[in-house]
């Protein structure tokens, strides 16, 4: 929360590389962080959300001593919470209050890379393979079309050929939301579950004991996971058993009946096609033999531009057949398989090509992907750590337990750059008791349509708070000034 000239100041000077900014921005803050700013912006555009803003949450900590910024969060924002307001009326009964949508900003991208934005981010790090490959897949396709249409080069080398089409909804998601992206809207929630739902099947048509037929035709599986929100508003799941024609046997059909919505949270058929797929990135090259001062020259010029030349054994004969010396060296030198690379055209000029022996061609075409390498790695080095930074003020003056600092090395920093008082953080034992362990710019209020500022609803005396299964309370602030929501510690 402090002002992008004052992030400019701070930042910039201190050497930072690159600075990964919070989920809850939209278009118009990015916007005048990269115009304030030189240091290259980092966003997130996909997986799993933090309801609270990101990295500055206690909750797991006050409630149960597990520390989210220390990568044990037990997550309480997934849990159900019984909602009341001050004169102790419920307002929302065993509902997910706290638990958001999965982000997915894949519909975003042309706005991000006109924006300036560097680098996009997906969360994952609980994620499997299956959930990779096809997340990574979807977004590299489609960022890909995006530098196309704007005639900009891609933002890596090479080609992916995925073996099988991605879709993000046939992968864990609770649902999709831009999260603030394109302003505050309801439906950031999940509050039926917390669970993945997949995608939409669409409703039931009929069920005659356990086969059930839906609406329009689809190709299901033994194995798949069904789920719905049932007539009585509870969300269950089931699996399919069999299949007939257009007709599946599941597991359980309580809560199914015609006119549900189902949907399918784990697809059978698409994990068995990611999971056969052989996803590969290839580079272009192109091969050829030319005269050089000394004798012919094998030459490799990849599709950034990034040559390599060997040159060929000295005193070798003339072949007695040129055309087909030249067929074999080409056969073997085009032999790339099982490397990085894709052979994009090859020229042997018949008139150099001496008579080697086939092993002898592929120990060249060897030395020659080897010295391709090694030119690259020197046309595109690693970035190296910044300069050593100059000293530059903090933009705070104070710190609460909230700046999270745990250990001698961070307070002195801190002290270095001008902040005169710092408090413990919670895990270094600082009281959370009623303070906020929680602050967001997601608003039970304004999801529940109950917000007096921007929906017109009526006021509903303060405070409300949550309670969950165990009894636990947590009081709720709302800061309307600024639109956002706090969660008090127990």
């Amino acid at each position: 929360h402090i002002p992008a000239r004052a992030a400019r100041r701070c930042l910039d000077p201190r050497g930072f590389s690159r600075v990964i900014l919070a989920r809850e921005l939209d278009l118009d803050q990015l916007r005048a962080i990269r115009a304030a700013t030189t240091v290259p912006l980092e966003v997130f555009v996909h997986g799993a959300l933090c309801v609270s803003y990101s990295g500055r949450c206690t909750l797991s900590h006050a409630l149960g001593g597990r520390s989210a910024n220390r990568g044990s969060c037990a997550q309480p924002c997934r849990l159900p919470y019984t909602l009341r307001d001050g004169d102790g009326r419920v307002l929302a009964t065993d509902q997910h209050l706290l638990s958001l949508r999965d982000l997915d900003r894949s519909a975003w991208l042309s706005e991000l890379v006109e924006l300036g934005i560097g680098s996009l981010k997906i969360e994952g790090r609980l994620k499997d393979e299956r959930y990779v490959r096809n997340v990574v897949g979807h977004y590299r396709r489609a960022l890909d079309a995006v530098l196309e249409a704007r005639g900009l080069p891609r933002a890596s080398s090479g080609t992916v050929s995925l073996g099988f089409e991605p879709d993000p909804s046939r992968s864990f998601h609770r649902g999709s939301t831009d999260h603030f992206l394109s302003g505050r809207q309801r439906g950031v929630a999940t509050l039926r579950s917390p669970k993945s739902v997949g995608s939409a099947l669409g409703p039931v048509r009929s069920l005659r004991g356990d086969w059930l037929r839906l609406e329009r035709p689809v190709e299901l599986a033994p194995g798949d996971g069904l789920c719905f929100v049932g007539a009585d508003g509870v969300f269950r799941g089931t699996a399919v058993q069999r299949v007939v024609g257009d007709e599946a046997m599941v597991a359980e059909t309580a809560g199914i009946a015609p006119g549900v919505s189902l949907f399918r949270n784990r697809d059978r058929g698409f994990e068995r096609a990611v999971d056969g797929a052989g996803t590969q990135r290839r580079i272009g090259v192109a091969i050829a033999l030319e005269a050089g001062p000394d004798g012919p020259v094998l030459r490799a010029e990849d599709e950034d531009g990034v040559e390599a030349r060997i040159a060929l054994p000295v005193g070798a004969d003339a072949p007695r057949d040129p055309l087909r010396a030249a067929a074999v060296a080409q056969a073997q030198l085009g032999r790339l398989g099982d490397t990085e690379l894709s052979l994009e055209a090859c020229s042997i000029d018949p008139g150099l090509v001496p008579h080697l022996r086939r092993g002898a061609w592929n120990e060249l075409r060897r030395a020659l992907v080897t010295a391709l390498r090694e030119a690259r790695d020197a046309a595109f080095p690693r970035a190296e750590a910044p300069a050593r930074p100059r000293s530059a003020p903090a933009p705070w003056r104070s710190l609460d337990f909230r700046g999270n600092v745990v250990n001698a090395g961070a307070r002195r920093l801190l002290e270095r750059c001008g902040v005169e008082s710092i408090e413990p953080g919670a895990e270094a034992g600082a009281t959370t008791r009623g303070r906020p362990v929680m602050t967001s710019r997601y608003c039970i209020r304004f999801e529940l349509e109950r917000c007096p500022l921007h929906q017109q609803a009526e006021r509903a005396r303060e405070p409300w708070t949550l309670e969950d299964p165990r009894g636990r309370r947590l009081e709720l602030r709302f800061d309307c000034a600024r639109c956002q929501m706090e969660v008090l510690g127990p």
